[in-house]
């Protein structure tokens, strides 16, 4: 989970998202973006100040920022080669478009080439039909989320 200063600024990437990087790295490849509130602020090179005062380090002191080896994007041999899914399988899924950390239970209602469009499964969204890339890290197998101990909001179960 992301920390953002409000809670509508918070969101959950998996930890080997590729968007996920040591904050010295990023400041040095100029590659920093502000959270949203600081943009919308027009706080965006206070925030600038503030992270390169937050990283800043005496000689002989420990470097703040977390150490370069604990961002490793997870290898392309992990992921599937192939697209695999059918029309009306089941699995657990994140919506990565309004992520609250919860998992829930989806259905494949269309595939088309690298593409599969789900729907939440009774879930209290609503008519919610998105479509995603099969090889997303948004995507789990059933019963994920009892195993590794993440929520998961069960179908007619609003949160």
């Amino acid at each position: 989970k992301l920390d953002g200063t409000k809670k509508d600024y918070q969101y959950w990437l998996v930890c080997d998202d590729m968007d996920i990087a040591p904050a010295r790295r990023i400041l040095e490849e100029e590659k920093f973006e502000p959270p949203i509130r600081a943009l919308l602020e027009k706080e965006a090179q206070d925030y600038q100040k503030f992270v390169e005062k937050s990283l800043k380090f005496e000689p002989g002191q420990e470097d703040p920022s977390a150490p370069e080896e604990w961002f490793k994007p997870l290898s392309t041999a992990y992921r599937p080669q192939e697209n695999l899914f059918q029309p009306n399988m089941f699995f657990e899924a994140a919506d990565a478009r309004d992520n609250d950390g919860y998992l829930r239970l989806v259905k494949v209602v269309k595939v088309d080439g690298d593409l599969v469009t789900l729907c939440f499964v009774r879930s209290g969204l609503g008519k919610k039909n998105w479509t995603e890339k099969y090889d997303s890290r948004w995507f789990f197998p059933p019963g994920w989320a009892a195993k590794a101990g993440a929520k998961f909001c069960p179908p007619n179960k609003p949160k």
